[in-house]
């Protein structure tokens, strides 16, 4: 088995070993200290950071640091996701809204293009803890929402407890007392499913705020000390120092001054020590009117002092945070501005080209078709030309052939002439003396003397006859005669 192997199963483990949250917190920093620096170290620092940053936001600010320098260098996206999604929420908690927001919308864009959408849900909690602080109670509501729905689609009941429990303290800042009971109700029951600490803390907190402003002290101390037993036993710094202060302020309204004090004496030491600067601003106020009520004028003007002095400085730095956020999401919209007009402009040039390329499929398919027409136009004319050259020939051969026709025929007519003329004369002569013979008798003299006429006749006739035979060989064989 690998060593990174060992390590996953380790960590997996390590809520079933570990007696506490404390003894996880050190069983991480021992394997962070002894892992080398691949993509797994990127891994647990994101876990040590997240186990931390409500506890000790110091030491989760310089793992958290660490983490996103190493997933940097080693291009691990996924991991530097989670390294900015922390950072943003520990920059929120130390009060540095400008930077948080920076890297908290950093952050959301990774997450958004890896498609990790548990991490894009916290990103927009983030984001809308900001608004909060800014007083921006609807737009925070809204993405307090946005992260619920992301929460719901996935089935993770912790983040739709975060979302809605501060959705639920939105509606208390917005005095809409009735609705932030009834999400309160349902965060509850919701952070009880997830089993998460902080989650059911924070919304006895919310709880204990609504039936506060609603002047039921004893339901109010109820949901107070049961935030701040869980916030105790499970070292949530923040949950702990703010409901202290709620707890303390309870029993200055009711005159136990001195329980007061003492709570408000240890808030201070916690928020000093942990740099929860609200917090201590809220104490040095409160513990200033307690001895103020006790006629400590002395310690009432020393912690006025302290308080105003406070005052002053976060007076200041809220007034640099506000100008600096302002300039965040000023520059923030100037770059969604410019990358929206970048992809509008993308997309016309992409269109323009798609409409040239069109024209150019067009003109090309015109070209190849004109192409394809010369070439049968060219092919049948070339056709045409050789048909109308046999053409001519056979016409040239029907002519000569009529010509000699025509001889022929005007042979046989002068031949059928001359033989008719040639066998006429001496069949005529046949003729007569036959006539002579059979109607007259002719003496032995006169007969001797017409055999010979006869005979010559006779002679003449088979002379033609035999000129014709011969002449008719000459037609049929081919045969030239000198």
């Amino acid at each position: 088995m690998s060593f990174r192997v060992i390590i996953l199963v380790v960590v997996i483990l390590l809520p079933a070993v570990s007696f506490s949250q404390k003894n996880e917190i050190d069983s991480l920093e021992s394997l962070v200290r002894s892992v080398p620096s691949d993509t797994t170290k990127v891994w647990l620092l994101n876990k040590l950071v997240n186990a931390l940053r409500e506890k000790d936001n110091t030491k989760a600010l310089g793992f958290a640091r660490e983490a996103k320098d190493l997933a940097e260098l080693l291009t691990y996206r996924k991991g530097l996701a989670n390294a900015l999604e922390n950072l943003g929420w520990i920059y929120y908690r130390n009060g540095d809204f400008s930077k948080s927001l920076d890297i908290s919308t950093q952050a959301l864009k990774l997450c958004e293009e890896l498609g990790e959408r548990a991490s894009i849900a916290r990103c927009l909690i983030n984001i809308a803890a900001i608004h909060f602080e800014q007083k921006q109670f609807e737009q925070a509501i809204l993405y307090f929402r946005k992260s619920y729905a992301l929460g719901k689609a996935m089935g993770d009941s912790r983040v739709m407890a975060r979302s809605m429990n501060n959705v639920a303290y939105a509606f208390i800042k917005l005095g809409q007392l009735d609705s932030a009971f009834i999400i309160a109700q349902n965060g509850l029951a919701l952070s009880t499913t997830s089993r998460d600490p902080y989650m059911i803390a924070f919304v006895h907190r919310c709880l204990g705020d609504i039936y506060l402003a609603r002047n039921k002290i004893d339901e109010a101390l109820f949901h107070f000390k049961a935030s701040y037993e869980l916030s105790l036993k499970h070292e949530n710094r923040f949950v702990n120092s703010s409901v202290l202060h709620r707890i303390a302020n309870v029993n200055y309204r009711l005159g136990n001054y001195d329980k007061a004090i003492e709570q408000l004496t240890e808030n201070i030491e916690t928020a000093s020590t942990y740099g929860f600067k609200d917090e201590l601003e809220r104490s040095y106020k409160l513990i200033s009117e307690v001895y103020y009520k006790k006629n400590d004028i002395l310690k009432a003007y020393q912690f006025q002092t302290r308080y105003i002095a406070l005052h002053d400085s976060l007076y200041n730095q809220r007034n640099s945070e506000q100008i600096a956020l302002m300039q965040t999401r000023f520059e923030s919209e100037m770059k969604q501005a410019q990358i929206e007009l970048l992809t509008k402009d993308a997309a016309l040039k992409a269109e323009d080209i798609k409409r040239k390329q069109v024209w150019i499929y067009f003109y090309v398919g015109c070209l190849s078709l004109l192409i394809i027409l010369a070439f049968v136009l060219f092919y049948n004319n070339r056709h045409n030309s050789l048909a109308k050259l046999a053409l001519e020939e056979k016409n040239n051969e029907i002519q000569e052939h009529t010509h000699q026709l025509r001889n022929l025929n005007t042979t046989k007519d002068k031949l059928f002439s001359i033989i008719g003329h040639d066998l006429r004369s001496p069949v005529a002569s046949l003729k007569a003396l036959l006539e002579i013979v059979n109607t007259t008798g002719l003496s032995q003299e006169e007969f001797v003397e017409i055999s010979k006429v006869l005979k010559r006749n006779r002679d003449s006739v088979y002379d033609d006859l035999d000129n014709l035979l011969l002449w008719a060989q000459t037609q049929l064989k081919g045969i030239k005669a000198n």
